[in-house]
């Protein structure tokens, strides 16, 4: 909008400019030309400052946003970076407990064996007895 006001103001400076040429009134001319550059460089320059002022400000949100995303994920990071310590702590310690339960379901798989194959010999002693019994009597 600022830049359609600066040319409707150009086009009608020119225009009064033109029409005082054609008069021939020289000195005139030469302060309305004189006259307009200054004020044609004044909006520009402003336009271009106020240009590079938003742009100056938008980079500088734009660091900011980078800078609180860059924040996140460093504290998302280090949040991942304790949770994988936790679960390792817990991984460990769940492996060292399945250990210690498998080597109590050995040792009892070992004393259940032994003690089928005690039964095992006891019965064969009983029907042996069992066996020999008539004959003893």
């Amino acid at each position: 909008m600022l830049y359609f006001k600066m040319l409707c103001c150009l086009y009608a400076d020119l225009h009064f400019i033109l029409l005082c040429s054609l008069s021939g009134d020289v000195q005139i001319v030469r302060e309305l030309v004189t006259n307009l550059l200054t004020v044609l460089f004044i909006n520009v320059f402003s336009v271009h400052c106020l240009g590079f002022s938003n742009l100056f400000i938008l980079i500088l949100q734009h660091i900011e946003d980078l800078t609180q995303e860059k924040f996140s994920l460093q504290r998302a990071l280090e949040a991942s970076h304790t949770l994988a310590e936790s679960l390792a702590a817990e991984n460990s310690s769940l492996t060292d407990s399945y250990n210690q339960q498998r080597s109590i379901v050995n040792r009892l798989k070992s004393d259940m064996e032994s003690l089928q194959e005690e039964i095992k010999a006891q019965l064969d002693g009983a029907q042996v007895v069992v066996e020999l019994w008539p004959a003893m009597q």
